[in-house]
């Protein structure tokens, strides 16, 4: 049995184990890919058709890619960007959710490790799988759903032969930043579990999402304390984007239009020079020029075409391409976060950063003019440090759940660098309730968890007899004001006004957030008394386990 944990990335995914030799040595350790001859799963899948079983067979990888430019109506890839969505997502006709897609990429990692563990025998002892985050309550469940799919299918059957619980595999979501910072604690800490206190800032920039957030670690009586002092970010801002305007930039320079092709041709285009955009995109971190060269691109058109790193760079701060400036938008939300966490730039003691877009020299030029260049920190294989702090969270988390079960005591701690790890977390994104005025504000983004607010509000209006309140139930919003989502309902029933006007009818609603969950609390007096006409309480999921 092995300790997992597994990086969901938009673009390339990654699967690792802890390991915990007998002399004492622990460390995270990432499959190799052999398909990819790489570390690294490319997040892409090709619907290969359906066996004489009646079984869908999916190629999941850089194979996936290569098979889409002829077949794209098959071929799908940056899912995690659906996973805010229940929309189907068409196949050569046959519908999938976004959870089936991620399963699969899920399951394609599980295989990696099985081949190496044993094949056809294998059952990992824990599983966790990273997440944005800010992502928000719809994008975690579903990704939670994704994992408990993968595992049921793959190791149901193994389990219950043996008299294990499957659903015990999957220990829980963490945060990417959170994972890649246990990753640097582990990586820049001595052999006695002793780490230097930093205040450092994760700028993970990945394919389709982007997440900062600043932390202070300390350890003290060798408990390993992880307070997160702030998060921002963007769930829709990433390399896939950048791909896109370097795309346009390319169709204008050329002037192709392709206005008068069929879908498919035009799919079959964007596949073809998508993969190859890429290609140029990664040459140009560390060369000047990248030289794109597609024969027969559309039609019997070549394209030869050589791209300049000023113009990429034109393409990210909105001189060319789509027009947008990405660049604004990452300076934007790191000075969001600076403010809103009241730390100066100069407090910050590291930098860290993760996801291959932050290797763009051009976004290495913004972070310069925040901290000096000697705090950028560079640990070795660095893109791999959210997929290797997911596996030494898995540890703890399975020290912890045998800790619950024996009365707090481990007789051999998986991960014992320290006798317990702290984290004190913030709430990504704010939340509050719906009413006639739009979206009221209950509890602010960054604000530290378990916290719990209060608020009073009163009806709107009365029944026309006067004897009941016109509402029936509070909607809870996640986000802020023009990008909340509805996380759920609390249904609370008449509330009658035992002679009252509408002023006199207070509705008391309380909040109380954890990391995981928020309860929201409803109660209504009944007349002038402290008796209850209404008295509802409710918890609602963020993530899930």
């Amino acid at each position: 049995m092995s300790i997992i944990g597994i990086d969901l990335g938009t673009t390339y995914s990654a699967i690792s184990k802890w390991t915990k030799a007998p002399s004492g040595y622990q460390t995270a350790s990432v499959y190799n890919i052999p398909s990819q001859r790489s570390d690294y799963l490319s997040s892409k899948i090709y619907l290969d058709g359906v066996d004489n079983n009646g079984e869908i067979n999916f190629i999941v990888g850089s194979l996936a890619g290569n098979k889409g430019v002829m077949h794209p109506d098959r071929y799908v890839s940056a899912v995690k960007r659906e996973m805010d969505t229940n929309a189907f997502i068409t196949l050569d006709d046959k519908k999938f959710t976004p959870v089936d897609l991620s399963a699969e990429i899920i399951k394609m990692l599980l295989k990696q490790a099985e081949n190496v563990e044993g094949p056809g025998t294998w059952i990992p002892e824990g599983v966790v799988v990273t997440v944005p985050y800010y992502f928000k309550q719809p994008q975690n469940i579903n990704t939670a759903e994704a994992v408990k799919k993968a595992i049921r299918d793959m190791f149901g059957e193994r389990a219950e032969k043996r008299g294990l619980n499957v659903d015990d595999i999957f220990l829980n979501l963490v945060p990417e930043p959170v994972s890649a910072g246990l990753d640097f604690s582990l990586l820049i800490g001595n052999n006695d579990g002793t780490v230097p206190e930093e205040t450092f800032l994760v700028f993970d920039l990945g394919g389709g999402t982007f997440d900062l957030s600043l932390f202070k670690t300390k350890v003290v009586n060798n408990k390993l304390s992880f307070e997160i002092l702030g998060v921002s970010g963007d769930d829709r801002l990433g390399g896939e984007d950048f791909d896109s305007s370097l795309l346009m930039f390319v169709l204008e320079e050329e002037g192709i239009d392709l206005s008068a092709e069929s879908d498919k041709n035009k799919k079959r285009f964007f596949k073809k020079i998508s993969q190859e955009l890429t290609s140029c995109k990664e040459a140009l971190t560390t060369t000047q020029t990248a030289e794109l060269i597609i024969p027969m691109a559309i039609g019997m058109r070549n394209i030869e075409f050589t791209i300049t790193r000023s113009d990429f760079e034109k393409c990210l701060n909105g001189e060319r391409g789509d027009k947008i400036n990405y660049l604004g938008k990452l300076k934007g939300k790191l000075d969001d976060l600076l403010i809103d966490t009241n730390i100066r730039s100069r407090d910050v003691t590291s930098v860290l950063l993760t996801g291959g877009s932050s290797q763009i020299p051009v976004i290495r030029e913004l972070l310069l003019q925040y901290f000096p260049k000697e705090r950028i920190r560079s640990i070795p294989n660095v893109n791999l440090a959210v997929c290797r702090g997911a596996s030494a969270y898995a540890a703890y988390l399975l020290d912890k759940r045998d800790m619950a079960k024996n009365g707090g005591t481990v007789v051999n701690r998986r991960l014992s660098l320290w006798e317990d790890i702290e984290i004190t977390e913030v709430q990504s994104h704010s939340l509050g309730i719906k009413t006639a005025h739009g979206f009221v504000m209950m509890l602010k983004a960054n604000t530290i968890t378990p916290n719990t607010c209060v608020k009073i509000y009163h009806p709107n209006s009365l029944s026309d007899d006067g004897e009941k309140a016109k509402i029936s139930n509070i909607t809870i919003l996640q986000g802020e004001r023009r990008s909340h989502v509805e996380i759920g309902t609390v249904t609370i029933g008449d509330i009658y006004t035992h002679g009252r006007n509408k002023e006199n009818i207070p509705i008391r609603i309380t909040f109380i957030a954890e990391s995981t969950d928020v309860k929201v609390k409803v109660f209504v007096s009944e007349g002038n008394s402290d008796k209850s006409d209404i008295d509802v309480e409710k918890s609602i999921k963020l993530s899930d386990s």
